[in-house]
């Protein structure tokens, strides 16, 4: 279980080299606002035994994969920031990974957000599961499309997969759920992704998370 919650705890909308992604600028005063907004070990439960793993370094966001393919042009990428990677055991093995993005102004976030943020994006979480194939598991998607947030601003998304994993070398199968929860707000954008077993993410605990980035971006 371990091996796919760390496949697919790594984002969403990680960009990748063959992605249409928005220019890259890079200064310092933006991955430091990008890195203000990402949650933090105090952020989360210490009673549900979390663990957290460093990632990579985070080049930026791409909205495109197979079958949605919005466009970035104009629009330049500023900072970028990632979070470790927040996990618990237990029944569910709850996983939790944070990007964020900044860009030139608010206007060129909030474009990209009305381009990008639609129903087509569910494409790129149910791509991301079915990545899991590349490890030798096979993936039968149940549902998927936008999945109903509470706001924490005007810019609030969120998504979810349910798929049944199954896993050949112990011959079972799990029901996991992939929550893909976007928060923006003036020139930031960021991405919460929620992987969880046998039972989803309760939403209060999607809202409470959302509502923190919220309020630390900018």
């Amino acid at each position: 279980m371990r091996l796919v919650l760390t496949l697919i705890g790594a984002g969403v909308l990680a960009a990748s080299a063959a992605a249409a992604v928005p220019a890259f600028n890079r200064t310092a005063a933006g991955d430091a606002a990008a890195t203000a907004s990402l949650l933090t070990s105090k952020d989360l439960s210490t009673s549900d035994g979390w663990s957290a793993v460093a990632q990579g370094t985070h080049a930026g966001f791409t909205f495109s994969c197979n079958g949605w393919n919005p466009s970035a042009a104009g629009i330049t990428q500023i900072g970028a920031a990632s979070s470790p990677d927040f996990s618990a055991g237990g029944v569910q093995d709850v996983q939790v990974f944070q990007l964020t993005d900044v860009y030139a102004t608010a206007a060129q976030a909030s474009t990209l957000w009305d381009r990008a943020v639609r129903s087509g994006l569910t494409h790129c979480v149910v791509d991301t599961l079915e990545s899991v194939t590349q490890r030798g598991l096979d993936v039968r998607l149940l549902r998927s499309g936008p999945l109903r947030v509470k706001a924490v601003g005007s810019m609030t998304a969120g998504y979810r997969v349910v798929a049944e994993l199954y896993y050949p070398s112990t011959k079972k199968t799990l029901e996991t759920y992939f929550d893909v929860i976007l928060v923006g707000r003036a020139g930031t954008l960021s991405e919460i992704t929620l992987s969880s077993f046998r039972a989803a993410v309760p939403p209060e605990i999607e809202y409470a998370l959302a509502s923190i980035v919220y309020h630390q971006i900018g």
